[in-house]
């Protein structure tokens, strides 16, 4: 009978001891990741970007002005990050938006990308025009903003190796497509190598839009879909991409053609970057992301949506 109860309770003493320990593993894993957005050592280079960037594309002169002007607001007063997608032919005539890109860019919050010299599909054009059309939109940003832009974000997310080696020519270091358009290798903030194409150029794409697209309608994407996405991404790429449209902020009066600023959007928005700060996840522009990790990985998630 003794020898019986002493094999008994050195069997619940040894399950204790195995929970107590996977319990502490387990505390001791999310600590670790925690520290890893952080940096390896004392002016070290960060080995876990841990970030999202917010892509607002579509910026131009007098379209859905209230929301272009709202949205760059929130992150002026809450001293966040934005990446503006700028269509050069059609920017720098409206003094306001003109100026409220010029004070977040003074403030170092806004990150200035071309999209495009015009909305169109750069991968339906020829070489010479693609050459003439993004080379017209460089010299246009710099002739307003004393420097031109390292980031080309795709009008329609479409482009091809032709596209590609004009940005080379033009200095561009980062591509930021969808995942549906582009077929090559994605960058990876978690690890340390080279990681650009064979033209130089990093890959970013958009890992979701705040809003879907379904014919001429943009339904909603819940907010905790987007959240989840940015974890997911963070989780595989050590970032998320994140983009914006002024119009799916804006409400048009079909009669009279006015646009109203859509406020139950706006405070999903607030909501989304309130969350991710909370969660101690930066939100930065394109070139803090690429300065992070430089290595390429395959787009294995290509069929995936982007919810």
């Amino acid at each position: 009978m003794l020898i019986w109860t002493i094999c008994v309770v050195s069997i619940i003493t040894f399950c204790l001891s195995n929970s107590i320990l996977n319990v502490s593993t387990h505390a001791s894993s999310i600590i670790d990741l925690k520290q890893g957005s952080n940096t390896t050592g004392n002016n070290s280079t960060p080995s876990f970007c841990n970030c999202v960037v917010f892509r607002f594309d579509d910026i131009q002169d007098y379209y859905h002005r209230n929301a272009q002007l709202a949205i760059m607001d929130e992150f002026i007063q809450k001293n966040q990050s934005v990446s503006l997608g700028l269509i050069m032919h059609v920017f720098g005539n409206d003094s306001e938006v003109k100026d409220k890109v010029k004070e977040g860019f003074a403030k170092g919050l806004f990150e200035l990308d071309l999209h495009g010299w015009d909305h169109i599909n750069y991968s339906q054009l020829p070489e010479k025009t693609q050459e003439e059309f993004l080379s017209a939109a460089d010299i246009k940003m710099r002739s307003i903003f004393g420097k031109g832009s390292e980031i080309f974000i795709p009008p329609y997310n479409s482009f091809n190796n032709t596209t590609l080696a004009v940005l080379s020519d033009l200095k561009i270091k980062v591509l930021s497509s969808d995942k549906f358009e582009d077929s090559m290798a994605y960058f990876n903030a978690t690890k340390s190598g080279n990681q650009s194409d064979i033209y130089g150029i990093y890959h970013l794409p958009q890992t979701i839009e705040f809003n879907d697209w379904y014919k001429d309608e943009m339904p909603k994407i819940p907010v905790n879909d987007i959240l989840g996405n940015t974890t997911k991404n963070i989780l595989k790429y050590g970032y998320a991409v994140l983009t914006l449209h002024p119009q799916y902020f804006s409400n048009v009066n079909e009669t009279t053609g006015q646009e109203t600023l859509d406020k139950e959007k706006m405070k999903d928005l607030t909501f989304v970057i309130d969350q991710l700060t909370a969660s101690h996840i930066k939100i930065v522009p394109f070139l803090k992301v690429v300065s992070c990790g430089t290595t390429e990985v395959g787009n294995e998630d290509k069929r995936e949506t982007n919810k």
